[in-house]
């Protein structure tokens, strides 16, 4: 009785457009109690307008990796398990849609995560399930076929109007760097051969400095929208030297991205599916913000949260949704399945709880009308060990370090030795930043590897950076008539050389580490507009230092010899 209100509900949803955003359950049918599928996390879950029905394969649940293949009918609101042979290898976290092609709808499955007797295995294969046979097929693929991977952004337009499947981006285990950056297409030509199309980026794993383009990730919530038009969600984007989970958001347009504004808590795992009745929008639900130990504050999110984006407005919204039965709402969960039903439904299927950690098979309708779903403002406020980390570093590089080189280098020509003392004093504090921002990234980031520029460059830094406090202890004295041994003359060169060389890397270091952080635009819009500043400041003074400091006492327009500056200027 149950399923066949449920189907009342979707099939005559126009009608009911003043309902807002509703979670109803769906449960067993009465006379088919068994016929259900299993508990699992990162299965792929679609649907077929032609034969109104939803199909669920795959993922990972009882410590195993299930091959069976199940159908939904939405009209009679029940399960029948399909025994096709052969199947894919089970697998998880793999790309899926449905696409039509010559008139028959597929059930794309490519690449994805599995296992056999020699351990986890990445696959790089694809299939399909023919709707008209009930049968799966292997489909031969040519073109730039993407390597093995899983968990990467994916999806395939709604309804019978594409033969294109979309992917990218993705993990790779035994790659150093394995956030990929890419976005590829798979149309099919026949119903069992497709051609892999590189839409945008590089083929090979890693990360980008670029600020306005994604990262390398895995784990993000996806879909896409219209042809040619994809979101994508949060993600992790650690071994590539970003955060992890991280909480940016990009519309890919005709191979151009946009940012959108951020307005949900990060998260990994979460998943999306578009309104089949509102072109240009999509669903997002659920996801994992506490996945790694990286995250320090944050807000979860609540039970009742959907969120909703909308790329032609280049936004999202956040609503309370409701439950028809009272408070009766998903489990909170990550890893979960998602689909877009007819008339602007979606389907979710299972997970991974986030209370118990064990895999669902729990099913749930969510129907209903934005616009008349109470609204809750942005919540996208969190911070990390990898921002503590930045922000330390920051104020050590950014600030305290060149601020000290400049004190020591152009305000030393002097009777005092106030500047020698805070010299001294600054770099030091500069030092003892540096110490704890240093452990922090490999104590709680999960960017610890030096797999890429920034940490490898990171290593090399601090070493320099604690080495050069115990240069300037160990200096040798200048004679008591202000002549210098060669040792003296040997160890200024050394101490000025190691010094610019923290001051100018730790520059540079830090402004990868901006880039590689993801922050908002204002965030690298004010670093870069200290760089520039400091590096005005320096030149301005270097030329002030050969022109209008330190001029001969018996001529204050001529300035000292080289030799009289140095006797002038002298340290300690």
């Amino acid at each position: 009785m149950k399923s066949l209100l449920l189907f009342a509900i979707v099939a005559f949803a126009p009608a009911c457009r003043s309902q807002g955003l509703t979670w109803s359950q769906i449960t067993p049918a009465v006379d088919a109690p068994y016929m259900w599928p299993g508990e699992r996390e990162g299965g792929g879950l679609g649907y077929d307008g032609g034969s109104n029905q939803l199909i669920l394969f795959g993922g990972f649940g009882n410590e195993t990796f299930p091959t069976d293949t199940w159908l939904y009918n939405v009209q009679s609101g029940s399960w029948e398990e399909i025994l096709a042979y052969p199947t894919p290898e089970g697998r998880e976290y793999f790309y899926h849609g449905v696409v039509t092609v010559d008139g028959v709808s597929l059930f794309v499955v490519s690449h994805g995560l599995g296992y056999d007797y020699e351990g986890y295995v990445e696959y790089d294969d694809t299939w399909a399930f023919n709707f008209d046979t009930m049968q799966w097929s292997e489909i031969a693929t040519d073109g730039a076929i993407p390597g093995p991977r899983y968990g990467g952004h994916f999806g395939a337009v709604y309804g019978p109007v594409t033969n294109e499947l979309w992917m990218g981006a993705g993990f790779h285990t035994s790659t150093l760097g394995t956030r990929y950056i890419d976005t590829y297409k798979l149309v099919f030509t026949t119903l069992t051969a497709a051609t892999w199309v590189r839409v945008w980026g590089q083929p090979t794993p890693g990360n980008q400095f670029n600020p306005l383009v994604p990262h390398g990730r895995c784990l993000q919530g996806s879909a896409v929208v219209r042809r040619e038009q994809l979101v994508l969600f949060g993600g992790c984007m650690s071994d590539g030297g970003g955060p992890c989970p991280t909480n940016d958001n990009w519309y890919f347009n005709r191979n151009k991205w946009t940012e959108l504004p951020r307005c949900i808590t990060p998260r990994v795992w979460s998943h999306m599916a578009p309104l089949s009745n509102d072109p240009g929008k999509a669903i997002l639900y659920g996801g994992n913000t506490f996945y790694t130990e990286e995250i320090i504050s944050a807000k979860d999110w609540p039970e009742y949260e959907v969120a909703v984006v909308d790329v032609d407005r280049e936004d999202w919204i956040r609503y309370r949704a409701t439950s028809a039965e009272e408070n009766e709402f998903p489990e909170r969960r990550s890893q979960h399945m998602m689909a877009a039903g007819p008339n602007g439904t979606v389907y979710l299927f299972g997970g991974l709880s986030l209370a118990s950690h064990y895999e669902q098979n729990d099913f749930w309708l969510l129907s209903g009308d934005p616009a008349q779903t109470e609204t809750l403002s942005c919540d996208g406020e969190w911070f990390s060990y990898l921002h503590l980390h930045g922000l330390l570093m920051a104020v050590a590089f950014g600030i305290l370090f060149p601020t000290g080189f400049i004190i020591a280098r152009y305000f030393r020509c002097s009777k005092s030795k106030v500047w020698f003392y805070l010299h001294v004093s600054i770099q030091t504090l500069g030092v003892l930043f540096t110490i704890p921002a240093f452990v922090i990234i490999f104590e709680f980031g999960t960017s610890a590897k030096p797999t890429h520029p920034h940490a490898m460059i990171g290593i090399i830094l601090e070493t320099l950076t604690v080495i050069q406090p115990f240069i300037g202890i160990f200096r040798p004295h200048i004679q008591k008539d202000g002549s210098k041994s060669t040792y003296r003359k040997i160890w200024e060169w050394i101490h000025r050389i190691w010094g610019l060389l923290v001051v100018f890397i730790g520059l540079v270091q830090v402004t990868l580490g901006v880039f590689l952080v993801v922050p908002p635009v204002p965030v690298w819009a004010i670093w870069i507009t200290m760089l520039i500043l400091w590096v005005i400041t320096f030149v301005v003074n270097e030329i002030i230092r050969y022109t209008r400091q330190c001029r001969h006492p018996s001529d204050e327009k001529k300035p000292l010899e080289p030799e009289e500056l140095e006797l002038k200027c002298k340290h300690p």
